[in-house]
């Protein structure tokens, strides 16, 4: 999966999985009643994660220096350089999903998160991702957080029929990027 020589340490320093304040773009993205700004927030926190699986494979953090690359371009960079292939199909979905609200947004007809864009994130999710990490092959998969005094700030299960499309899209995104880091830490 990853290159001989990844830099592991140089891939979480720079995704700043190190740094739980870094965490609040995905409580931002669970809490907030805006899809858009959910969307776009976990797109911009998957193409961090994907520069710094680019950095650590090239071992350089500054790859991207005065340049101006975009989402889809970076995604393949990441999967030349050996991203699994069941992340490259989540960013892919993700991009799919983002593209669809951007440009909705500028006809002014957005109906939000397209529904069978969706599910067959939840799809991939759930027959790639989960299948490969024996862990989380049960129902409750989910991501919680705690306030500074250790009290429950939010929890979520990907299997509550309940969840917000948003929210959803939040939690596997998320899990997802969770997975490339400990299959990363594994090679």
């Amino acid at each position: 999966m990853n290159a001989p020589n990844f830099n592991f340490d140089l891939f979480i320093k720079n995704s700043n999985f190190s740094d739980y304040t870094s965490f609040n773009i995905i409580k931002d993205a669970l809490k907030t009643p805006d899809e858009v700004g959910s969307t776009l927030r976990m797109h911009l926190f998957f193409e961090r994660i994907l520069e710094s699986w680019i950095y650590a494979n090239c071992n350089r953090e500054d790859f991207f220096e005065n340049t101006q690359v975009g989402f889809w371009t970076k995604l393949q960079i990441a999967s030349n350089l050996g991203l699994p292939q069941e992340v490259f199909d989540i960013a892919k979905k993700l991009n799919r999903i983002r593209n669809k609200i951007a440009h909705h947004l500028i006809n002014e007809s957005s109906n939000g998160i397209d529904n069978s864009l969706l599910d067959s994130l939840k799809d991939i999710f759930k027959n790639k991702i989960i299948k490969n990490h024996p862990q989380w092959q049960g129902n409750d998969i989910g991501m919680f957080f705690y306030d500074d005094d250790g009290n429950p700030e939010i929890s979520v299960n990907i299997n509550d029929k309940n969840l917000k499309q948003h929210v959803l899209l939040t939690v596997i995104c998320t899990l997802t990027l969770t997975y490339l880091v400990i299959k990363s830490k594994e090679n």
